[in-house]
């Protein structure tokens, strides 16, 4: 005999890096399957959680102890990952960027219950199709977060990186409109990764050291197939002789 739910969540667990205005960073597993599984749960609904990952990277178990609903998973080659940047105090802006997406979900990859509502709670488009939309309702009640929907991940990176203060000149609303993944000072990087010891001791931030940046920033993307990285350097503001 099937078991039997109310809801059935389903959607990717979340390698989440969360950075906020004044750049304290959080890592952390989440996403909408975990909000949503303990919502669903702790409301008193019968709910199971379905989600992909790979194992490596997370104990899936373990981040949903507590939460009251039945767990199924399946391996993934990747699992989601997202960093986010956040410019303000109320997290109203940010910086969203994905560092890794999970494989596409199936109906025939879903747990062999019942329930009434399916619910996809997914991150980004590619977590679901509506062929998995259409076959679960012809099973069951469909709700979907529609974020999934509208978020898509490009194929490249564009990234701003500056060696002084991030808010200078507003360039941290500036690079973030223009569309940049913006790095500078306090938001990204941090006063020693681009200051001298003995000038930060001295309590001197300027100038910056142009190649202290490059050795910092040059990892976080070298290694990805496509990127466009914009460089504001501190090297013209300085004083020259003939």
């Amino acid at each position: 005999m099937k078991k039997t739910y109310d809801v059935l969540v389903i959607g990717p667990v979340s390698l989440d890096h969360n950075i906020d205005y004044q750049g304290n960073e959080r890592k952390e597993v989440g996403g909408a399957v975990v909000a949503s599984g303990f919502a669903a749960a702790k409301s008193g609904n019968r709910t199971a959680v379905f989600t992909k990952l790979n194992p490596a990277d997370a104990d899936v178990e373990e981040r949903f102890a507590g939460s009251g609903a039945d767990v199924y998973w399946k391996p993934s080659q990747a699992t989601c990952s997202i960093r986010n940047q956040y410019f303000t105090a109320d997290k109203e802006k940010r910086a969203c960027t994905s560092m890794g997406v999970c494989d596409p979900f199936r109906f025939d990859e879903l747990p062999d219950i019942e329930t009434k509502i399916y619910h996809f709670a997914g991150l980004v488009y590619g977590d679901f199709d509506g062929a998995l939309f259409a076959e679960a309702a012809r099973h069951g009640k469909v709700a979907v977060d529609v974020q999934c929907l509208l978020r898509h991940v490009e194929a490249d990176r564009t990234m701003a990186f500056h060696d002084y203060l991030y808010d200078y000149y507003d360039r941290n609303l500036s690079h973030s409109n223009m569309g940049y993944e913006y790095y500078a000072i306090d938001q990204g990087l941090r006063a020693e990764d681009v200051i001298p010891a003995d000038d930060l001791a001295a309590g001197r931030i300027f100038p910056p050291s142009d190649e202290m940046m490059m050795d910092t920033i040059v990892p976080m993307f070298v290694d990805e197939d496509q990127f466009m990285v914009y460089c504001l350097t501190v090297s013209g503001h300085l004083n020259y002789t003939l």
